[in-house]
């Protein structure tokens, strides 16, 4: 009899799936008909609707997965998400007003400033926080089936909207991404009108819970932030020092190996909620895990292995764009990365388990974050060295959380 854990993961893989079959043709589209300069702008929308989702939300989705491990607090839990991102909404509409004001007015010419400038980006902004934060409490709900529309649902709905668009530019791939997660998350409300109407706030448990979810997600706001503020530095620097066609080029990879990534964040989204929420049978938990985690490594490692004869063909199938935005040395570069990442979301899954490992693993990465931040800066005097620091940063930080690991949960099982 397969298990519940199996299932959830078959579930999310299928979802992932999915996805990445949608996604990778509205990536085609998408680099077929946007301008090299537009799809390098496109780059950097990319990073700030990640950065601007944290800032809404404060990263507090993090914690979902540690509180409804415990089926006793899902009522007050419930009512207390509800008086915190009421809270956090008007919060981020007046910093947003800020954000565009000090932009607009004091780096009009900077390219960010002309992301920023469009008149949906900030409702784009706020909608994908939504689906985001959406995604991760049906996920740490269990609620499976939730989760596989949330992830389909919208990928469909933008791959529609960009295959009848008429003209696919910028402008009107953000309008198509405000009305795909709009549609999504209006739908969903209707389904579930009936349990939204039932949760209850309770102003004296409230403050209590909204306490412990800020004092879990202190760190890893300024973690997270520091993550994005790492990538939208790499991409920015890329654009200004070296032109958009070197961060073109980055996009092109980031955004072909990100679907890998995306579907590897799936897996360990399905093992978590089992693993944190019931202590038996943990063995076979972790074995499911090791399973996952091997898999993708095995399927990437024959990705980046052969990258070098076929992503060069990729200039064939897009005739119309510059040459040198299909440099391999990105895939590579990205594919590092999400080497990397594998690993470290399989460490994570345990040190969830504590509130003072959780908290130390934030810190050690923010540091080496902003560490990574001020170097690539100073010495990212070429594409490569760039590339190379971040990299670097990626394994320290990997070694790094391996230690917290064996240092609080040991090293019993075999990777």
């Amino acid at each position: 009899m397969i298990s519940v854990e199996r299932k959830a993961i078959y579930l999310y893989i299928i979802s992932g799936l999915f996805r990445f079959v949608t996604s990778f043709i509205t990536f085609y589209i998408i680099l077929r008909s946007l301008s090299t300069f537009e799809y390098a702008q496109y780059g950097l929308l990319v990073s700030l609707s990640a950065i601007f989702t944290v800032v809404l939300i404060a990263n507090t989705d993090s914690v979902f997965q540690k509180l409804y491990s415990h089926q006793s607090l899902y009522k007050d839990v419930n009512g207390s998400l509800v008086l915190l991102y009421t809270l956090l909404g008007l919060t981020f509409f007046v910093i947003i007003v800020i954000i565009k004001y000090i932009m607009l007015t004091f780096f009009a010419d900077s390219q960010i400033a002309k992301v920023l400038n469009n008149n949906y980006i900030f409702v784009f902004f706020l909608l994908h926080a939504i689906n985001i934060t959406a995604m991760s409490l049906v996920n740490a709900l269990k609620r499976n089936l939730d989760f596989a529309y949330l992830t389909i649902v919208p990928s469909i709905l933008i791959f529609l909207g960009i295959v009848n668009s008429p003209v696919v530019t910028l402008a009107n791939i953000i309008l198509i991404l405000c009305v795909s997660h709009g549609l999504t998350f209006f739908l969903y409300i209707i389904y579930n009108i009936g349990d939204i109407l039932k949760i209850k706030i309770s102003f004296k448990k409230s403050p209590r819970l909204i306490r412990y979810i800020i004092a879990y997600c202190r760190y890893s706001i300024l973690t997270i932030l520091s993550k994005n503020f790492l990538e939208l530095t790499l991409r920015t620097l890329l654009m200004e020092r070296f032109g958009y066609v070197s961060l073109a080029s980055y996009n092109l990879a980031s955004s072909f190996m990100g679907i890998f990534k995306e579907i590897a964040e799936n897996i360990m989204m399905a093992i978590t909620p089992y693993f944190l929420e019931s202590k038996s049978d943990q063995k076979q938990k972790i074995k499911n895990a090791i399973i996952a985690m091997r898999l993708q490594i095995g399927i990437l490692i024959i990705i980046l292995s052969t990258a070098i004869f076929w992503y060069d063909l990729l200039s064939f199938i897009f005739p119309e764009k510059d040459k040198e935005i299909f440099n391999v040395k990105y895939v590579l570069y990205a594919g590092s990365i999400i080497f990397i990442s594998y690993y470290e979301n399989y460490i994570i899954m345990f040190l969830k388990q504590s509130w003072i490992t959780i908290s130390k693993l934030y810190i050690l990465t923010f540091i080496i974050n902003m560490l990574c931040v001020i170097l690539v800066f100073l010495l990212g005097m070429t594409v490569d060295l760039s590339l190379i620091l971040v990299t670097v940063c990626s394994l320290f930080n990997c070694y790094f959380v391996h230690i917290l690991k064996r240092k609080y949960f040991g090293n019993s099982q075999r990777y």
